[in-house]
């Protein structure tokens, strides 16, 4: 038996949340069903390892299935949280455009990171435009695997952060079900999704459709809807027991803004819009058909081929710019005041353009993008033995090509009355252009293992080729590189419940193409040392990893996200030497109380990262103006970590359980430089989720985010502060048919 006070205390001590908000979530275990022979909890994976992963040098972190469906989000960036050395900064409050990074990389756009489903690339253009805004539905993700450092050597062309692997549900190999769910929740938010899945006789299929709409939380002056609609199918086809072919289409309306508000304006009402972004909206579509085929010999290796194609075509119309462009959007946001006073009451409709004249028109940019991204992957997994020695392997063989076409214009508008009325003037063009990449990678892991040793070595060959053209100008440009990128691991495993593991690595992220030809490789080494306890499913679980990385040189990318010049956008910069220093750290276990299971998890990320060098910077990303050694590195938290305390128990086939969640981030900064530098204040979030399930596969689900209702900022770039989610709820049901 252990003690209920003392856990509600060091939970509610970790947020600062009085005890009294937790205690209630606990005070039922105190009452126990007449049979307890009947209230037995069918075993669960606390964090979805495994004994297993104790002997996995390169073993991702996982968000298992059944922490997604605790969380029941269709967030991404809130599913990341519950992996240590993930940190988010937040865009639109509803994960339409999550900005994700990983030891120590810019989140912005979450470009430094690969971005893979099912293991094969998912980003629209990874290699010419790895900034760009798509993410996989969360409504077709079984489970999430995260791999940090010497774990993703493998994965190209950003290897030094990371990557994210989104899981789906495979087709099932007997049996038939259907499934249904329709959720309401708050700020007219509405959510259905239909699964069906079942094996046949040639084969089995999986097909599942979801879709999700909100009226958005931010109110706009003068009135008008924020929110958006997301719609997306992802269907499987198995055939026979080699072949299986996936199509997915999916498609987003959202009328999102980069224009946040004023500091006062933040105080005052943070959930506020101004009349200026009443007609911001983006509208994307993502196609995907993918063909695979498995061939499994007779020494058990495994060899999947996969050809893949897809496509993205987003068009953002939104504010950009005052139409002269000598002053800038966030110079007005940052100091209101004086002449600045006047373009701010332009963009909250208090004063009309008229005011100023010409220069007061509003610049709505019209980003049109189109981008495909296709190529052949094989993979082939294995193992054998040499005398002693046990061989774990795998290698992975990609030619991929990837491409994005600009078209870029803007309308001028004028704010009479306060609404935008669009001006005389004609559409106006200012990019027409193109980037394209053609690949080719080659990785290779081969773990040793003698005893309780494991050596691992493991190296990644990538040759990239990248071609512009601009078609206004008519000229182009190209540039090829090549990469090599060796590591190597020593794993000493000590019983049969914990494990040392060292690590070093080369890192290198493939820069593109510089408008000014000064393209230069992001290069850093790579340093791990990491301990791993696993005392079984339904025990102590813990992991930690202390790592550094050494940058030779950092890069980053104008994007407008970050507050860049229009006509420098996707231009390569260099940020010379930088330095990541961290620690992350995952611990869970669970307790019996009687017939309740109560399980406690706690994952701790803290970071250090810094630029080192001395130079004046002319790239908005880390901020126009002097850079000094020991600068931050923008919006990377120094601390930030998630605890969780629940409470599971049955009674004959009904199930009951709730979790508390309680997420913190430490302060970050908007900017390295420390001229007009933004500070984003701390915050701290208290979650709720709970689900009854009265017989499988029939459910109900209620989740409460933000229960506290904090106000608090997440962003200040491009313009202005923007806000985190408010308080809000949603309940749905889910049930087998």
């Amino acid at each position: 038996m252990i003690k209920k006070n003392r856990i509600v205390q060091v939970i509610g001590a970790l947020a600062g949340v009085p005890v009294s908000c937790l205690a209630f979530g606990l005070a039922y275990a105190e009452t126990e069903p007449a049979n307890i022979a009947e209230t037995k909890i069918e075993a669960i994976q606390v964090l979805g390892g495994s004994r297993f992963d104790l002997v996995q040098p390169t073993a991702p972190t996982r968000v298992s299935k059944v922490r997604l469906e605790k969380l029941q989000t269709t967030d991404v960036g809130e599913a990341l949280k519950s992996a240590p050395g993930v940190y988010i900064r937040e865009e639109d409050g509803q994960g339409l455009r999550p900005n994700i990074g990983l030891r120590g990389t810019n989140p912005d756009r979450s470009k430094k990171i690969v971005m893979l489903q099912d293991g094969i690339l998912i980003g629209p253009a990874p290699y010419s435009a790895p900034a760009a805004y798509y993410v996989p539905s969360m409504s077709h993700t079984e489970s999430l695997e995260v791999m940090s450092g010497f774990s993703a050597v493998h994965y190209g062309p950003n290897s030094i952060g990371g990557a994210v692997n989104y899981l789906t549900a495979p087709v099932p190999m007997e049996g038939q079900s259907q499934s249904l769910g329709l959720g309401l929740g708050s700020f007219d938010t509405y959510r259905a999704n239909a699964d069906v899945r079942g094996a046949t006789s040639w084969g089995g299929y999986g097909i599942k459709a979801s879709y999700i709409s909100s009226a958005g939380f931010k109110e706009l002056d003068g009135g008008g809807n924020t929110g958006f609609e997301q719609g997306d199918i992802l269907a499987k086809l198995k055939m026979g027991q080699n072949w299986q072919a996936t199509f997915g289409l999916a498609n987003e309306d959202s009328r999102e803004t980069y224009l946040g508000l004023s500091q006062s304006d933040f105080d005052a009402k943070p959930y506020r819009r101004y009349a200026a972004s009443s007609v911001d909206d983006m509208k994307w579509q993502h196609v995907l058909a993918q063909l695979e085929h498995e061939t499994n010999f007779s020494g058990g290796d495994v060899l999947k081929l996969t050809g893949y194609h897809h496509r993205f075509h987003r068009r953002w119309y939104r504010v950009d710019r005052f139409r002269d462009g000598s002053v800038n959007l966030r110079d007005i946001l940052k100091n209101p005041t004086g002449m600045n006073s006047l373009y701010h009451d332009i963009l909250t409709g208090a004063a009309d353009t008229s005011s100023i004249g010409a220069n007061g028109e509003i610049a709505l940019a019209s980003n049109d993008r189109a981008y495909i991204s296709e190529g052949v992957q094989a993979r082939l997994v294995g193992e054998g033995s040499t005398g002693d020695f046990k061989h774990s392997y795998q290698s992975i063989l990609r030619f991929h090509h990837d491409r994005i076409d600009r078209d870029h214009t803007f309308d001028f508008y004028a704010m009479t009355g306060g609404r935008l009325e669009r001006t005389a003037t004609a559409t106006q063009r200012d990019r027409l252009n193109k980037d394209e990449a053609l690949s080719a990678l080659l990785s290779g892991q081969d773990d040793v293992t003698l005893g309780d040793w494991t050596f691992t070595a493991v190296g990644r060959v990538e040759v990239v080729s990248f071609e512009f053209q601009d078609k206004l100008t008519g000229s182009s440009r190209f540039r090829s590189d090549s990469v090599v990128v060796p590591g190597l691991g020593l794993l000493r495993k000590f019983g049969d419940e914990f494990s040392v593991r060292a690590s070093v690595n080369r890192a290198v992220t493939v820069a593109g193409l510089d408008s000014l030809g000064s393209e230069k490789r992001e290069e850093a080494i790579n340093y791990e040392l990491g301990f791993r306890y696993f005392g079984g499913d339904r025990s102590l679980q813990a992991d930690v990893t202390l790592f550094y990385n050494d940058y030779a040189n950092l890069t980053g990318t104008c994007t407008a996200s970050t507050g860049c010049a229009a006509a420098n956008l996707d231009s390569q910069l260099n940020g010379g030497q930088a330095r990541v220093l961290g620690a992350e750290g995952r611990l869970a276990e669970g307790f019996q109380w009687g017939p309740v299971w109560i399980p406690l998890e706690l994952n701790v990320t803290a970071l250090s990262a810094t630029l080192q060098s001395d130079y004046i910077s002319t790239n908005a990303e880390w901020g126009i103006g002097p850079i000094s050694k020991g600068d931050p590195l923008p919006y990377i938290p120094e601390i930030q970590y998630r605890a969780s305390v629940g409470a599971e128990w049955s009674v004959g086939s009904a199930k009951l359980a709730q979790e508390f969640l309680i997420t913190y981030q430490s302060r970050t900064f908007d900017q390295s430089s420390q001229t007009d530098r933004v500070e984003i204040a701390p915050f701290g979030i208290v979650g709720w989720n709970g689900q009854y399930e009265w017989s499988k596969g029939r459910r109900v689900l209620l989740k409460a985010d933000n229960i506290l209702g904090r106000e608090y900022a997440v962003a200040a770039r491009p313009f202005g502060l923007r806000p985190g989610k408010p308080q809000s709820f949603m309940a749905a049901l889910e049930f087998a048919l």
